[in-house]
């Protein structure tokens, strides 16, 4: 048996071995018609490996490299490669920059890397911060007619935790939280993603939040309006004196809120006003004492008080019909100008004690007014 397949083996055997030679030609020549040997060239992002610990990276330059690969066509399409990148090893840097030496990762088996375009980058790291942010609400759109946000909204939680490089950190001067209330007729709760804004109000990149979404009160009511006076309040004046006026400007004002709120109010009261040094007239910025969830259809929460005060006249003692005496004039050093023992109170109204309560205004704030004694 095996002598007989020996005798088949070689019979003719220099045409068997050019027909094999022949079939393998062929194959070598089909694979490289429909499935050719090229060379391609990506550009690939570099990733980071193994960073120390309370290190960042702040930088990486150049961010993208390209690489220069020889595979067949059928290796080269874009799924086959999508795991191939450039990976720069870090266990051995510190803070500051670092000259890196690039290698190529996730190429498959088939994957000839031929070239890099640079062989290092630069790399910069940082020291890892950590800092807490309030998170202000900002808020977009207009409510439905009729509605308006009373109050500021509520966010909770009303801080964040920024970390990064501290360089970067540095450069966040603020967490804030936008809010769309168009449409809005009642209060709600939504929820926003916190976004930390440098100086110029543009997002700074590279930071991490420890919170991604947050949840926004938004107190949204039905109002109304309502115009009502404006009451001053003065302190006691000089001793000696007497007030004569005290005229605010505006004398009234329109206030907005809830219609239960306002049902009740027939005045808006001044903060009290220390007039001790005056002897004039005077003008003096003062606040609108508002009532809780009451609010000012304007900005302004104060309004211009004009207080003049005169001497009290000293009033001369009738003279004795019966004596003929006439009465002498008070001498300069007489205790019966301002400020005597026998002179009336002052005409300024004051809280208990006669003395108003310090306000924030004072008699800085005013400007004196050229008014005759």
């Amino acid at each position: 048996m095996f002598r007989s397949m020996y005798r088949a083996i070689r019979h003719e055997v220099g045409l068997k071995m050019l027909s094999i030679l022949m079939a393998f030609g062929l194959w070598i020549y089909v694979i490289n018609t429909s499935d050719p040997i090229r060379t391609a060239s990506y550009d690939r992002t570099i990733a980071t490996l193994n960073v120390p610990k309370g290190l960042e990276v702040v930088k990486i330059r150049p961010e993208r490299v390209r690489v220069r690969v020889r595979a067949r066509l059928s290796a080269l399409e874009r799924e086959s490669l999508a795991g191939m990148r450039l990976a720069a090893d870090l266990s051995d840097t510190d803070a500051g920059r670092n000259q890196v030496l690039l290698q190529v990762v996730g190429a498959p088996e088939r994957v000839t890397v031929l070239q890099l375009a640079r062989p290092t980058a630069q790399i910069w790291l940082d020291h890892s911060v950590a800092e807490k942010f309030p998170v202000v609400p900002v808020v977009l759109g207009s409510p439905a007619e009729g509605c308006e946000l009373l109050g500021t909204p509520t966010v909770q939680p009303a801080e964040v935790r920024v970390s990064g490089p501290a360089e970067t950190v540095d450069e966040v001067s603020q967490v804030i939280v936008r809010i769309d209330v168009t449409g809005f007729n009642k209060k709600r709760q939504v929820t926003g993603t916190p976004v930390a804004l440098n100086d110029r109000k543009v997002p700074v990149s590279g930071v991490l939040l420890d919170q991604a979404k947050v949840s926004v009160d938004v107190p949204i009511f039905q109002v109304t309006t309502k115009r009502v006076a404006v009451r001053p309040r003065v302190g006691a004046p000089p001793a000696g004196y007497v007030v004569t006026e005290k005229r605010p400007s505006p004398d009234t004002v329109t206030l907005k809120g809830r219609p239960e709120a306002l049902r009740s109010i027939t005045e808006i009261k001044t903060d009290w006003q220390n007039i001790r040094g005056l002897r004039t007239t005077k003008e003096y910025r003062v606040r609108l004492v508002l009532p809780r969830g009451v609010w000012l259809t304007t900005d302004s929460e104060t309004v211009l008080l004009r207080v003049t005060v005169r001497p009290v006249p000293i009033v001369q003692p009738e003279p004795d019909a019966g004596s003929g005496e006439t009465p002498q004039e008070p001498s300069p050093d007489s205790d019966a100008g301002a400020g005597g023992s026998g002179e009336p109170a002052g005409g300024g109204e004051g809280p208990a004690g006669g003395e108003p309560p310090e306000g924030p205004a004072g008699d800085s704030h005013g400007t004196d007014a050229a008014t005759p004694g």
